[in-house]
Parts: structure tokens; C-alpha cells; sequence
């Protein structure tokens, strides 16, 4: 790892009537519209869609760096992120986010130690830290 802090740079263009396109240097441009909720075309991602996905994609990457050290033998993850986006004291934002986990392990792999390293994982990924929304955990642990 680089040593902090680090800078992270993303451009955002947008036209009166055209589309907003993101990009980052060295990364494939996205483009960007509201969610269908806010009265976007609901077929793009949009900034509610993109947040929610960092927030699922930092714990999966956070499981894998905590179950490579702890040696935990596994075979697959999913990581399915619902975020409640409410307004409260005239303030809209998300209120909670609930990352509902399934963990495949082999018949070798102790469930409890996936447990710990599962919430571990909730513990250490810097997105989630970085928000004020309540983050749940339910988790599934599959034992083949």
C-alpha cells in the first residue's frame, strides 16, 4: 500500500441537454442520470446506484484482505447492499444501508471463524466508516 494520504480525482461533464458522463484517469468512462425515483430513465447508474455499489464492493475487497490473513478457506461471496435513502428534519439522505451477506465455504472451514472475519470485514472497509448512515449485517454462512 501507498502511504497516506491518498488522492483519489474523478471528473464529472455534463451539457444543458446531454448526458453526464464520469470519468478517472486510466478508468472506463460511466454515464451517469438520476434514478428512476428522482424522474431518471431508471436504466443507468446513477449517484444513489454508484454509492451503493462502493459501499457493497469495499466490504467484499475488506472480507478478502481480512480472510487472506486469518487464512480462512473460502470459496465464494455475495454481497447484496439496500440503502434507505429517507429525509429527516428536512434533510434527505441515507438513513441506513443493510448489506445482506452469503459466504460459501468449504466443509474444512470453521463457520464461526467466517463469522468473526464476516463482521470483521463490516469493521474495517473505509466506505462504510465514512458514512453516518446505520450499516446493518445479516449473514449467511454456507457450508459445502
Amino acid at each position: 500500500m501507498q502511504p497516506l494520504p491518498h488522492l483519489y480525482n474523478v471528473s464529472a461533464h455534463t451539457s444543458a441537454n446531454g448526458p453526464l458522463n464520469v470519468s478517472s484517469k486510466g478508468l472506463t468512462n460511466i454515464e451517469v442520470a438520476p434514478p428512476a425515483e428522482f424522474g431518471g430513465p431508471g436504466n443507468i447508474w446513477s449517484p444513489e446506484t454508484i454509492f451503493m455499489s462502493a459501499l457493497s464492493s469495499c466490504y467484499l475487497l475488506s472480507f478478502k484482505a481480512v480472510s487472506r490473513a486469518s487464512k480462512l478457506d473460502w470459496i465464494s461471496i455475495k454481497c447484496e447492499s439496500i440503502g434507505t435513502l429517507d429525509t429527516i428534519d428536512g434533510n434527505t439522505h441515507f438513513t441506513q444501508v443493510v448489506n445482506k451477506v452469503t459466504l460459501e465455504i468449504n466443509d474444512q472451514s470453521s463457520p464461526e471463524k467466517a463469522l468473526t472475519l464476516l463482521k470483521k470485514a463490516e469493521h474495517i472497509c473505509l466506505i462504510s466508516k465514512s458514512v453516518n448512515a446505520k450499516m446493518l449485517l445479516e449473514s449467511k454462512i454456507i457450508v459445502l
